[in-house]
Parts: C-alpha cells; sequence; structure tokens
C-alpha cells in the first residue's frame, strides 16, 4: 500500500537581531565562568604576603570591558596587586 504524502510549506519570519544579542550575552558570561573555574582548578590562587591567607581578585566592569582589578587577601584584606 502506497501512501501519497502531500507537500507542506512552512515559512516562518520572525526578527532574531534581539535573540541574537541575548545569546552573545550569555556566551561571554559563560566564557568568563569558565575561564575562572580553569583558575581555580589550576590553583592559581595566590597566597597574602603578610598572613598567608587566599587572595581573590575584585573586577570592575563599565560597557563590557574591564576598568580595574584588585586582588585583595581574604583574611586580612590587604591589597596584593592592582592592575
Amino acid at each position: 500500500m502506497t501512501k501519497k504524502i502531500s507537500n507542506l510549506h512552512i515559512d516562518v519570519n520572525m526578527d532574531t537581531d534581539s535573540l541574537s544579542l541575548k545569546l552573545k550575552a550569555i556566551a561571554k558570561h559563560a566564557t568568563a565562568l569558565a575561564n575562572e573555574l580553569e583558575r581555580i582548578d589550576a590553583d592559581e590562587l595566590d597566597k597574602c604576603k603578610k598572613c598567608g591567607g587566599h587572595v581573590y581578585t575584585e573586577k570592575t566592569f563599565k560597557d563590557y570591558k574591564l576598568v580595574s582589578e584588585i586582588r585583595r587577601c581574604n583574611d586580612c584584606l590587604g591589597e596584593v596587586a592592582v592592575k
């Protein structure tokens, strides 16, 4: 038994600019998260020279661009380095 299949055509029109911008924002954040996790896995955490505590990086962004980076000790809150 042979079934005859009809030709079905569907045209979909939509504006994808908004979706594209959202996906780009997600990709930027996912990349930053992946980089941060790789640094943690690589054990690149510095030790404070004053107290031996772990050092964290405090980053400030404006319009998705890094404007300042300060490394501080988590225990004594002393500044380790400024970029």
